[in-house]
Parts: structure tokens; C-alpha cells; sequence
């Protein structure tokens, strides 16, 4: 084995390492927040603005106890993963100089992408549910030694939507942290290029008369154009653009970083087009 396929390896079991770190330490957040509900502060310590909980003398210290036992095991858990992030090139070459992406982020990416399977920017779109384009749906069976088989199916679903009887073509909580919290940090720091494809295409989306879906409640759909549709679906549909857009330069970066193979876009490959915002 060669010195750059041990370091490789070594990153490896590095990412399966952040990855329990990650997830512990999420499960500590909501646990710190659920306690500090309790008890009527608010994350950062200080008191809600609503009645003061009665609870007896020795229930509040238990309570505190706990939340302070939560807030150490996080602040190790932080100095762990920002040790563990100095091995990835990703994170020192490139994300660490990504305005809106700090340390949690950054291990959020490294442990839950792999880009040796991410061959292409499609695959790392489709594992992030931002690909609405049709995919083979998947039936999960549990067997009876209690382990899963997933089934493969010749019925095409959705690969951003979730399908009644199949399961979730996507990472459903990966999802939730890119399109919901990365989305959120690239818009309060107007983080370049990433804002100004979010701008755009909202812009685009504003004077559009093509038509779209759009739910009228009960279960109703019905179509309308882009310039008419709800301001929050116009929303949501440039934040998707914009992660995109992220998503592509990720890819590019990350297998550029670890000398691996870099392909375009299939439309752009195969059918002759060009992406000047990339996505």
C-alpha cells in the first residue's frame, strides 16, 4: 500500500469516527434543549419569557446537573471534530474559506458524503434529495433474523419526493441540514457565488410563465405559473437552485482533492449543455 492509499484510508476511518461524533452530538443538542425547556431557560442559559416553572429544590439541580453534563460532553465533543477536521483537505483547502460554513457544517459534509461513490455531481444531488428527476423506487423488508433487506423495484419514483410504500430515495436528515441550515447560513451571510444563484433564479421564478404544481390543500393540485405560485414555493425552489449550485463546486473540489476522476453534469456531458450559474 502506498503512502497516499494509507493516508486515504486512514481519512477513511476518520469520516466513520466524525460520523458517530456528529450524530452524538446532535442527540446532545436536542437533549440540551429539551431539558432547558424544562426547566425555562433557553439554550444560552437565560430565562424564558413565560411563568417560572415550579419544580422542587433538589428536581432543579438534577435538571441542571444534567444540562451542564450535556454542554461539557458537546464542548468535547466539538474540539474532537475540529482535531479529526485537520486531516481532510476538503475541509483546509476549501471549506474552511466558505463563508457560512463553520466547523459543524463542515463535519456534517465530510462524514456523511463519500466521493469515492459520488462518481458524478448526480449522485451527490440524488443522496441529497435535490433531484426531482425519476429514480427506481425501493421497498425495505425486514427479515426474520432482523436484519433489512431493500428491494429494488421496476416502479419509478420522485428523487426529491418520499412515495407512499417505498422508502426515501434520499438522506431525509442530510436534507434537513443543507437545504434547511447550510441554505439558511448562505443567506444571512450572503455567501458569493451561492447568494447571487439563489437571487437569480428567485428573480427568474418571479417573472416566469411557466407552470408548476402547486398544492391547494385537501390533497388538490393544481397548476399555475412560476410569477403566480406562493412566494415561499418560489422560495424554496432557489434555495434547492443555490445547494445545487454548492453541491457541483463540492464535488468538483472534493475529488479534485483526493485525485480522483471529476466528470460534468450528464446534461452538460452527454446532451450539450452549459450551466453558467452550475448547476
Amino acid at each position: 500500500m502506498t503512502d497516499e492509499e494509507k493516508m486515504r484510508e486512514e481519512r477513511r476511518k476518520k469520516r466513520y469516527a466524525l460520523r458517530r461524533a456528529v450524530k452524538t452530538y446532535y442527540d446532545l443538542q436536542f437533549l440540551h434543549t429539551r431539558v432547558s425547556n424544562r426547566i425555562g431557560l433557553k439554550a444560552d442559559g437565560t430565562r424564558q419569557n413565560i411563568e417560572p416553572r415550579e419544580m422542587l429544590e433538589d428536581e432543579y439541580e438534577l435538571f441542571m446537573a444534567i444540562r451542564k453534563t450535556a454542554t461539557k460532553q458537546m464542548k468535547e465533543l466539538q474540539e474532537g471534530m475540529e482535531i479529526s477536521l485537520q486531516i481532510f483537505p476538503l475541509y483546509t483547502e476549501w471549506l474552511l474559506g466558505v463563508k457560512g460554513i463553520g466547523w459543524l457544517l463542515s463535519s456534517v459534509i465530510i462524514a456523511e458524503y463519500d466521493f469515492e461513490i459520488a462518481t458524478t455531481v448526480s449522485k451527490l444531488w440524488q443522496f441529497t434529495g435535490v433531484n426531482p428527476g425519476l429514480v427506481r423506487g425501493v421497498k425495505v423488508k425486514k427479515k426474520k433474523d432482523g436484519s433489512i433487506e431493500r428491494i429494488v423495484t421496476d416502479t419509478m419514483v420522485r428523487g426529491d419526493k418520499l412515495t407512499s410504500g417505498f422508502a426515501a430515495p434520499f438522506n431525509q436528515w442530510l436534507r434537513t441540514k443543507i437545504l434547511g441550515v447550510l441554505g439558511d447560513s448562505f443567506l444571512k451571510q450572503q455567501t458569493m457565488p451561492y447568494s447571487q444563484t439563489y437571487y437569480d433564479y428567485k428573480s427568474r421564478l418571479e417573472n416566469s410563465d411557466e407552470l408548476v404544481d402547486e398544492f391547494v390543500g385537501n390533497g388538490k393540485i393544481k397548476k399555475v405559473k412560476w410569477r403566480d405560485a406562493k412566494r415561499i414555493h418560489r422560495h424554496q425552489a432557489a434555495v434547492r437552485k443555490m445547494m445545487k449550485h454548492f453541491l457541483q463546486d463540492l464535488y468538483v473540489q472534493a475529488r479534485t482533492l483526493e485525485g480522483l476522476p471529476v466528470r460534468k453534469p450528464y446534461d452538460e456531458e452527454y446532451l450539450g449543455k452549459k450551466h453558467d450559474d452550475g448547476v
